[in-house]
């Protein structure tokens, strides 16, 4: 009986090796994996959502930052990685008072904006260790945006609260210098800083407005522009910092 009991542990103990090695983390065999990222930077779009579209010359609030969150997955080769992902675009919710030259308060404004991209990107990996991998990247995708904007305590034409929802689509493109580290288990982290170019400059009215600023109503569909007669843009281009993890499957 000893000797069977002994046997079986100096047989497990021969095998053990084995199977640590079988459970290390390696960047270079990891094929497929799961991701999400957040994404934090300084945007254009500051008060592109709401100015111009009244005799308001200034407004106590703006967007200042794109906050984005990004999920997909990712496949890998020693040299080049494709990401097929969505990204999601949601900056702060803007609360805003408008006011002419001189000061005095014309309205609130609301302004609550959510976009929703598909995208593909392609990495280049230029270092690729068990442990770490270091990568530049660029992508493309087509990003489509909702714009609600709530006015409320009116002292100008139409002289009582409404609303007004912008849609647009746009093509989005950028690049990224990325650095990966092998974490736990089969779970990598992610630091990437990179640029953004997407600007919407073709946006439309989302639903009838019985009367807007200018007391005129616009329909669904309608090319929504500033008071000056220029199409109204939101660019939320800039540059970005990205943390993120991908969770390796196979």
């Amino acid at each position: 009986m000893k000797a069977g009991v002994l046997a079986v542990f100096f047989g497990v103990f021969a095998l053990a090796p084995d199977f640590a090695v079988a459970r290390v983390f390696d960047l270079k065999r990891e094929s497929f994996a799961s991701y999400l990222n957040f994404s934090y930077g300084p945007s254009a779009a500051a008060d592109g959502a709401f100015a111009g579209e009244s005799a308001a010359t200034g407004y106590s609030g703006k967007i200042d930052q794109n906050i984005v969150a990004e999920f997909g997955f990712v496949y890998t080769t020693s040299v080049i990685s494709w990401r097929f992902g969505l990204e999601i675009l949601k900056p702060a919710v803007v609360n805003a008072t408008a006011t002419d030259a001189g000061g005095a308060e014309l309205y609130g404004v609301k302004s609550d904006i959510l976009g929703v991209m598909p995208k593909i990107a392609l990495e280049m990996n230029f270092v690729t260790r068990n442990s770490y991998r270091l990568y530049l990247s660029g992508f493309a995708g087509q990003a489509s945006v909702t714009v609600t904007n709530t006015y409320t305590n009116l002292t100008v034409a139409p002289n009582a609260d409404f609303e007004m929802q912008y849609k647009g689509g746009a093509s989005a493109y950028g690049g990224a210098l990325g650095y990966e580290l092998a974490a736990f288990d089969t779970t990598s982290v992610l630091l990437e800083v990179g640029y953004r170019k997407l600007v919407f400059d073709q946006l439309t009215y989302g639903k009838d407005v019985a009367a807007d600023f200018s007391s005129a109503s616009r329909s669904a569909g309608d090319t929504v522009k500033r008071d000056g007669g220029d199409n109204r843009k939101l660019d939320f281009s800039g540059a970005y910092v990205s943390l993120g993890a991908r969770w390796w499957l196979f």
